[in-house]
């Protein structure tokens, strides 16, 4: 049995050594002999190589297949700046916040919602505020105070009523008062600034009658959002946007 099985070996070993010298005198005489003619592999990327070559470059197509590929993660990797967060929030406030959602459960408006993929992959559950849907109360720190993790700091109230969230701006194209000519006076009603972050500019109209204009000073502005919330036009004349942009 033994003998047998040395003989194999001694044969097997035998067969190996003369089939590689074989296929190394055929590479030297035909280039790649293995690769083109015996290699399962080789021979499958040379029908599609000359498949490729017979096909046509097309630019247009390139650039669509581009646009599919790269969309969807410039969407998911989108600038965080664009995001109005919960008062207190600072720039370590993504490391610090557990995505626990306390700040949601405790605002007595419901202004603070969470995010999903429409900011990124980094921003999934974290804390937004929409204020299409509902402001930040002036008188409320109770995000700030239920917060676990510190990761809308440690503000008093006061302080709070000072903190910046964003600023809001006027769209002068759809604001009833200055592209209808219609008296509307609620963003500066509805400011909880005392010293009034909304103004009000008198303009003499065609007709000779007087209206008053809504302007923000963005010195005295803390982006609460009750003006937008609050503005008639279902588009939205005023929104607040992040101090950054």
């Amino acid at each position: 049995f033994l003998t047998s099985i040395k003989y194999g070996i001694k044969n097997g070993f035998l067969f190996g050594f003369l089939f590689g010298f074989i296929i190394i005198i055929l590479s030297i005489f035909s280039k790649r002999f293995w690769c083109h003619n015996l290699c399962c592999l080789g021979v499958l990327l040379e029908i599609i190589s000359k498949v490729n070559k017979r096909a046509k470059f097309s630019q247009k197509r390139r650039n669509i297949l581009n646009g599919i590929l790269i969309t969807p993660l410039l969407f998911i990797f989108k600038k965080r700046n664009s995001i109005l967060r919960p008062p207190g929030a600072g720039i370590d406030f993504l490391k610090k916040c557990l995505r626990c959602f306390e700040c949601m459960n405790k605002c007595p408006t419901g202004v603070i919602k969470p995010l999903f993929f429409e900011k990124g992959i980094e921003n999934i559950f974290t804390p937004y505020l929409d204020y299409f849907s509902s402001y930040c109360e002036y008188n409320c720190k109770k995000c700030i105070d239920v917060c676990p993790s510190r990761a809308l700091g440690k503000l008093t109230l006061e302080e709070k009523k000072k903190y910046r969230i964003g600023v809001a701006r006027v769209d002068r194209s759809k604001c009833l008062s200055w592209s209808f000519n219609t008296p509307c006076l609620v963003c500066e009603e509805v400011c909880p600034v005392p010293e009034k972050a909304i103004k009000l500019r008198v303009k003499k109209r065609n007709d000779g009658v007087y209206i008053s204009l809504p302007v923000v000073y963005r010195d005295l502005c803390i982006g609460c959002g009750i003006c937008q919330y609050s503005c008639p036009v279902p588009e939205k004349a005023i929104r607040v946007y992040p101090v950054e942009s």
